[in-house]
């Protein structure tokens, strides 16, 4: 039985009156770099599965994008999307829905023991942007955030660039922790 759950760190940092996400299709070189990132940042030798928020977000108010990458992120900036089953992981994975997170904001200070107890070798949440790529579409930015208790938790903005055929991780930079 599945248990989707809210993680008070994470609730708060979302909108509460949030736009609908829209359905359109994310492009399949975002996905490629999600897995990129995922696989290269989040996912620790015991992990075997990946938990992730079903849906984009973006707090324009915290985050600076590079120049590089306005062009193309500030347009898809404007609603929130949703993620499909799409992303190519070492471990299985989880798309948790808004409605799931919804359902747990009744029971916040157990929420995290529920989430370790259902996942005890997962990600925390992990919670993605839309990407960003520049113009020669060599370089991409995205934020990652990921919550692993009601004091536990951290988001950053990442800047991977295209080896080859690889998306290989470049820049991180820290924007907050809990």
């Amino acid at each position: 039985m599945l248990i989707h759950l809210s993680f008070s760190v994470l609730l708060l940092l979302l909108p509460l009156n949030r736009p609908e996400a829209r359905q359109d299709s994310i492009a399949t070189e975002e996905y490629t770099v999600y897995s990129a990132l995922i696989n290269s940042r989040f996912l620790r030798r015991q992990t075997n599965l990946a938990v992730i928020q079903a849906r984009t977000e973006f707090d324009e108010r915290r985050i600076v994008i590079p120049q590089e990458f306005e062009d193309d992120l500030l347009p898809k900036l404007e609603s929130s999307y949703t993620l499909d089953r799409r992303f190519r992981l070492r471990v299985k994975y989880l798309l948790l829905s808004n409605e799931g997170l919804d359902e747990f904001r009744k029971d916040l200070d157990k929420a995290w023991e529920l989430y370790w107890k259902q996942y005890p070798k997962a990600t925390g949440l992990l919670t993605l942007s839309r990407v960003g790529f520049n113009r020669s579409r060599t370089r991409a930015f995205v934020y990652a955030s990921e919550g692993c208790g009601s004091l536990c938790g951290h988001g950053y903005s990442f800047v991977l660039e295209k080896v080859g055929d690889v998306w290989k991780l470049k820049e991180e930079k820290q924007l907050w922790i809990a």
